[in-house]
């Protein structure tokens, strides 16, 4: 370990700092399941079967005209007679693709005999594969269902399946005492849960494990820590309540007129002054932008409420000055209602023990009729620290529905019923109710750096081409028009004007506006700049998404290329300071290959998220070192939103120093690292962008989310000031543009995209995209076995492997004008494998919509030469030089 201290104090060696520097550690995640439990679901038999047979037909259908040919002029020469009726008999036999009568073959011609014969010969291999292909079929799909059953009996499996689906669960565990199988869907579902587990690293409960990796000197490019044995670790988990329902309780508790008097005030840190008014946000989860003018009442009541005071201090301040309470309280009451004035929410986002302090927030308070509440959250806590101590798969079923039945009773006690209006939000509410996070304490790999060292050059390479292809700068320049050609030179306009001036253009649909949230950038847009960035990234298409590949179909980019075309870019096109790389490492003939899966926001991005898992769990010995949080660069200092949005999975430790203080959102951080929104304000830099600023700091501002959270989730002005001020929560993913060259819901077939390297990193897997009615389907088809002939046909038409990964999308997705959000939780990759009737069944049910684009990649690395037992993403971070630190 005091080696890979000295290393990571290292990180920013001289080599390092030329063009970037690496994050401080590292995130390895590995998948639950064994890889080696995908091959369990093939059809392995009937599959090779089908392929063969496809192989087959189509080499007796290119002989068939040129044989057809020879027996015509045999058929011509041989005059009339029984030779030209058997010939005839012959050559019809061919046209229809039967076998021919060996009787037939009496006399004709020598030179037709032998090519007459193997025709026949492949017929009649034709014909018998055909007849062997269903029972084939129903064998493999009776051997896949015992594979599955074996399979689903390791335990991080079933501890995960617990979590997502305790009904599957039952239905499985049943299947392990009875012998029976459950329903088809039920079986379809367990694999596909099974495929998740095995094949990717998406991190819920036990399907996935987190950890820390540290840079350092290592035997191998990857070295796991510690045993058990070789490529596995040991884990431990943590359970975490649903923030969002905590809150719920907690905000109905304050609004209940024998609690509200009690509960601390503040004035929303949106109020703006402007002109007389006050502008300021109102309460989520619509947030209008309201104007109230600034009365001397209103002016009073702002400079009463104090940092302590509660709703009932700030009450009596008010009757002691005015002559009829009963207005007081009218008026109060309306400026709750409409959120200038907050009350203060009882939880901090981002607290460990949100259940523990909204207990503690009860007993404090004391009021009479609370005792029963109080009993019902301390059940709930009692059975979430029981939970991961169950090891005994079938015995968490009924403590994960105390955990969930507990956070509905309470709900139900205080007056929220918002879970129970329909089917859709109770399924969610059960699902989300509580999350449990498995995670390697300690440090739970070394990579080493002199091996990822040419990996992580060229995605430096990488990252410099993410500031042309971000997906917000379209927004960006479109709004630094508008900003010129609204307000006078030199203007700075208060953040909250510009917004709800911003809202105002956009709902009236004229103008620079209505381009603002298009996913491309078009050669007809209003704004000088997004035509430009269209031509920049037209010749980046032309460099990375139309060159010839190379013979192996592969287009290859050296890393200079990218650099040299950056240099030519306006000063409007910035790197990113920071990204999180979700990525994966391939083996090749010539040496290790980075594969990228995702980029996003860095700023600890994943990292923090485990250290805080970590930290909860009081493991915190043996783990990487790191710096602090971020605090800048160069002028500008970074500043982050702590709202959980909803998902406990926003909950971390801080990854930079600030913290935008918004409205419906208590943070724990010292006040002086919060901004409020009424602090900020917005002028036009020299680069046509706009720039975000706080008037007490005097300093630029760039808002970030290094949240696991997708920003969608976050408070529309907060997403507003990301797209419009911050770097892109995601810069690279599945519908970013530089994977299209053209909108493909135009296509009329199967459209291919070869894998894309920049030096020895894969920046596109090979990938083809249609429309989900073009794939084959069950229903098309007269028996399993003619749909398996029909896939494995299709796949070979297009080149189209066998094991990949399906993505679903929206075509409003993908179009121009689009709503600019990328997939969404139910669009995002799964593993297929055609060859598995199983999976291919599952996928069906996603393809209902006939005009989806379905987006199909290639699975690198292959499952035949993943390295270790289980699959493995990494979150590396590459940061700008010059990042300082706390």
């Amino acid at each position: 370990m005091d080696t890979l201290r000295e290393a990571s104090a290292d990180r920013e060696a001289p080599a390092d700092a030329a063009r970037y520097v690496l994050g401080p550690a590292a995130v390895v995640r590995l998948a639950g399941s064994p890889v080696a439990a995908l091959d369990g679901l093939r059809c392995a038999r009937s599959w090779r079967t089908a392929q063969d047979l496809v192989r087959l037909r189509a080499g007796i259908a290119e002989t068939t005209g040129g044989l057809s040919d020879l027996l015509h002029t045999a058929i011509g020469a041989a005059g009339d007679g029984e030779l030209k009726a058997r010939l005839v008999a012959v050559r019809r036999a061919v046209h229809r693709g039967r076998r021919v009568d060996p009787a037939r073959l009496a006399g004709i011609p020598a030179e037709l005999l032998a090519p007459v014969r193997d025709w026949t010969a492949r017929v009649a291999e034709r014909d018998r594969l055909l007849a062997l292909l269903p029972v084939q079929v129903e064998e493999d799909r009776a051997a896949s269902y015992e594979a599955l059953r074996d399979a689903a009996r390791v335990p991080a499996f079933q501890l995960g399946l617990v979590h997502a689906n305790p009904d599957l669960f039952l239905a499985l565990h049943k299947w392990f005492g009875t012998g029976r199988a459950p329903q088809r869907q039920t079986v379809l579902r367990l694999a596909q849960y099974l495929a998740r587990s095995a094949a990717k690293t998406s991190p819920y409960s036990t399907f996935t494990t987190s950890g820390l990796a540290a840079w350092g000197e290592a035997d191998g490019i990857v070295e796991l820590s510690g045993p058990p044995a070789p490529g596995r670790l040991v884990a431990t988990t943590a359970t975490e309540i649903s923030v969002g329902s905590l809150h719920r309780i907690a905000r109905a508790l304050c609004e209940r007129p024998e609690f509200v008097g009690g509960c601390r005030v503040r004035i929303n840190p949106s109020a703006t002054d402007v002109d007389g008014a006050l502008v300021f946000l109102g309460r989520r989860p619509v947030e209008y932008v309201h104007t109230l003018a600034l009365t001397p009442t209103l002016r009073r009541v702002m400079e009463l409420t104090t940092h302590d005071s509660t709703l009932d201090e700030l009450r009596g301040r008010l009757r002691a000055l005015a002559g009829d309470g009963h207005q007081v309280d009218v008026f109060l009451r309306r400026l709750v209602a409409l959120g200038l004035l907050e009350l203060v929410p009882p939880l901090a986002d981002q607290t460990p023990d949100p259940v523990a302090d909204l207990r503690g927030w009860l007993h404090r308070h004391r009021q009479p009729g609370l005792e029963r509440l109080d009993r019902t959250l301390h059940g709930v806590q009692e059975a979430l620290s029981t939970y991961p101590t169950i090891t005994a798969p079938a015995d968490r079923v009924a403590v994960r529905d105390a955990v969930i039945r507990g956070l509905d009773t309470a709900l139900r006690e205080v007056g929220d019923h918002a879970h129970t209006n329909s089917p859709k939000l109770a399924q969610e509410f059960a699902r989300y109710s509580f999350y449990e996070n498995a995670v390697y304490p300690g440090t739970a790999a070394v990579l080493d750096r002199r091996a990822w060292r040419p990996l992580l050059d060229d995605l430096d390479a990488v990252r410099t081409l993410l500031g042309l292809i971000g997906p917000d700068l379209p927004f960006k320049l479109t709004l630094g028009s508008l900003f010129q050609s609204r307000y006078p030179a030199g203007a700075e306009v208060p953040l909250l004007v510009f917004y709800r001036d911003v809202l105002a253009e956009q709902s009236a649909g004229a103008g620079p506006s209505a381009l603002v949230h298009s996913r491309f950038a078009g050669p007809d847009s209003p704004v000088g700049a997004v035509r430009e960035l269209y031509r920049l990234r037209t010749a980046v298409k032309g460099l990375l998404g139309e060159r010839t590949p190379d013979p192996d179909g592969v287009v290859r980019v050296r890393p200079e290329e990218v650099r040299a075309l950056a240099e030519d870019w306006p000063d409007w096109v910035r790197t990113p300071t920071s990204v999180a790389v979700y990525c994966q490492l391939a083996d090749a003939p010539h040496g290790p290959e980075l594969v990228v899966n995702n980029i996003g926001c860095g700023f600890g991005r994943g990292r923090n998220r485990v250290r805080q898992i970590l930290d909860v769990l009081d493991l915190r010995a043996g783990l990487p070192a790191e710096p602090g949080p971020a605090a800048g660069h160069g002028d500008v200092l970074f500043a982050e939103f702590e709202a959980v949005a909803r998902s406990a999975v926003n909950v971390r430790k801080p990854g930079v120093r600030l913290v935008v203080d918004y409205p419906g959102v208590r943070s724990v951080r010292e006040a002086a690292d919060l901004l409020p929104v009424n602090d900020l304000y917005v002028r036009r830099g020299d680069d046509g962008l706009l720039a975000l600023e706080s008037r007490r700091l005097g300093r630029r501002i760039c808002p970030v989310h290094p949240g696991l959270g997708a920003d969608r989730l976050l408070p529309p002005a907060a997403r507003f000031m990301l797209e419009a001020f911050g770097e892109a929560n995601t810069w690279f993913g599945a519908h970013t543009e530089l994977r299209m060259t053209s909108d493909p819901r135009a296509d009329d077939g199967v459209r291919h995209l070869p894998r894309l390297m920049v030096g020895d990193v894969v920046l596109r897997r090979a990938m083809w995209m249609t429309r989900a009615d073009r794939l084959p389907r069950r229903a098309d088809a007269t028996t399993d076995a003619a749909w398996m002939l029909r896939t494995a046909d299709w796949l070979a038409e297009h080149g189209i492997p066998e094991r990949c990964f399906v993505t679903v999308l929206d075509p409003a997705v993908l179009a121009p004008g689009g709503s600019g959000q990328g997939p969404s939780n139910d669009t995002k990759p799964n593993y297929v494998d055609f060859a598995s009737t199983l999976l291919l069944l599952g996928l069906e049910r996603r393809l209902a919509e006939p005009n989806s684009i379905v987006q199909i990649s290639e699975m690198v690395p292959d499952p035949g030469h993943v390295r270790g037992e289980h699959v493995a993403e990494y979150i590396v971070e590459l940061n700008e030089p010059g990042v300082t630190y706390v």
